[in-house]
């Protein structure tokens, strides 16, 4: 109901107690909630994401005492508190992830870990074992906590907000409540904790896989980035310059085998990047390929592949080319092929040419310096983005643009 204020012209809410009890405010607002497939999504992930904790906070205990033998409750407490240490490392790692968009695929590879784990504590009976195992409990549910309520505020409307938390806070009690039931089933009937960690376990299965499947690509990128992110640092100067909407053709040097995942970190929009269809069919490798939307290329039918290309571009997509075609042997720039010369113009979009310095030399190129760096010591990496370019620019006139990037940033 709303009433009028005293000055007349605005109008306030208050609150109705039997509409409350009716059950109308709740229905409103769950009502609310459903507008966004996203939304939905990501408050049921955190449901179960949440339920799965709260179950093995509650059995631990008695799993110690009658598996493990530990009768004292503080160290009980202080394995379950290595937890919230984890979770604070991991929201950290979280945020850096996600330094230049919401990185949702980290919550598959947070679901993933905190599976695994779920399955390994019930034969785990090292006491420090088990204390970093909760520890990456924690650093794998930040993984999966702060992007999953960061993509819940961005896709909120500013004035449905408070509603919304408020909804999926309810929905994520729901569910804790539920799971404690279950619990309390378990324990009724007398059936042991070792068994509902694995029941858990395969509730982490399915929440692994109901958050892959929602955000195949990204999670890909995210697993990638994982691999190479241990031996290397990265800059990237000139992100501005990838226009947010339209195709964009990204063309640039191709000096190791990560070039196709140091390019990606930075962006959002995935890029369909080129590739010799003969590496695109390696086995145990398609899958992957098929999921980073990657396009084949072979000598006898680069023409359908260059208007697949031209297909995605006009759908507003990323396209990422090596135009010379192969790795460099050298580090300098070589012959640039003018295949991407014939994808048609007629999209809604530019070419943005890039450089990628401080990757050539290492273990993932195929130049090996005589003097190498020490494995342990990281690599600093830089991508430059150059300013975007006419669709009409030639290869020659790429390959100028791409040598006075590597003249003026080269290290």
């Amino acid at each position: 109901m709303r009433l009028p204020n005293k000055k007349g012209y605005k109008c306030e809410k208050i609150f109705e107690s039997k509409r409350y009890v009716r059950g109308e405010y709740l229905y409103k607002n769950l009502k609310i909630l459903r507008r966004k497939e996203q939304i939905v999504d990501s408050i049921l992930a955190l449901a179960l994401f949440w339920s799965i904790s709260q179950v093995i906070l509650a059995i631990f205990g008695e799993y110690a005492k009658s598996k493990l033998g530990i009768t004292n409750a503080a160290t009980v407490q202080g394995i379950m508190a290595l937890a919230v240490v984890g979770i604070v490392i991991g929201s950290i790692i979280a945020a850096k992830f996600s330094k230049y968009y919401i990185n949702i695929g980290l919550a598959t590879v947070g679901s993933f870990g905190i599976t695994v784990i779920v399955f390994l504590v019930p034969s785990i009976t090292s006491l420090p074992i088990l204390g970093i195992l909760f520890t990456l409990f924690g650093v794998f549910s930040g993984l999966i906590i702060v992007p999953l309520n960061a993509k819940i505020q961005f896709l909120s409307p500013r004035v449905h907000l408070g509603t919304i938390i408020a909804g999926s806070n309810f929905i994520q009690n729901i569910f804790m409540v539920l799971f404690l039931a279950l619990t309390t089933m378990f324990a009724y009937f007398g059936m042991n904790a070792e068994m509902l960690f694995f029941v858990m376990g395969f509730v982490g299965i399915y929440l692994t896989w109901i958050v892959y499947k929602k955000y195949e690509a990204m999670s890909f990128w995210a697993l990638m980035r994982f691999i190479a992110i241990p031996r290397h640092t990265y800059s990237f100067v000139g992100i501005q310059n990838i226009p947010s909407t339209d195709g964009v053709l990204l063309l640039g040097n191709h000096v190791s085998w990560l070039d196709w995942i140091i390019l990606q970190i930075p962006l959002r929009r995935p890029i369909n990047f080129m590739m010799d269809k003969d590496i695109y069919h390696w086995k145990g490798f398609n899958y992957v390929f098929r999921t980073g939307e990657a396009i084949p290329v072979s000598p006898k039918a680069s023409k359908d592949a260059f208007k697949e290309a031209h297909r995605r571009l006009t759908d507003s997509k990323v396209v990422g080319i090596f135009p010379e075609g192969s790795i460099s042997q050298d580090g300098e720039l070589g012959k640039f092929f003018k295949g991407y010369e014939l994808i048609a113009k007629d999209y809604d979009g530019v070419i943005v040419p890039f450089y990628i310095d401080g990757v050539f030399g290492s273990m993932f190129s195929k130049y090996k310096p005589k003097n190498k760096k020490s494995f342990f010591r990281r690599r600093k990496i830089t991508v430059y983005y150059g300013k975007p370019v006419s669709k009409q620019t030639t290869a020659e006139e790429l390959k100028v643009i791409i040598q006075g990037m590597k003249d003026e940033y080269s290290k």
